[in-house]
């Protein structure tokens, strides 16, 4: 990435099932479900979130090269792709 923009980034994201991702192109969750479902309170929630969020990295990845998020490949690409044994 040529530019840095996670210091001033302001995005979260909760998953499908529950996890709280703090960064979207990293792969470190915490699973909001989890403290949920174990009946903390909201300022236990509250401290959970904020916690994770104080583990935000400032740059993504260490400077590593920009990785999109998608990992799908069109039909087209992958018939031509004889490399791989993934079904998909």
């Amino acid at each position: 990435m040529s530019e840095h923009f996670c210091f001033t980034c302001n995005r979260l994201r909760i998953t499908a099932d529950g996890n709280l991702k703090v960064c979207l192109h990293g792969s470190n969750e915490v699973s909001l479900r989890d403290v949920l479902r174990s009946g903390a309170t909201q300022q236990q929630l509250e401290t959970v979130i904020r916690e994770a969020l104080g583990r935000k990295k400032r740059q993504h990845a260490g400077g590593v090269a920009y990785q999109p998020l998608s990992v799908y490949q069109s039909r087209e690409s992958r018939s031509n792709d004889q490399s791989t044994d993934d079904p998909y």
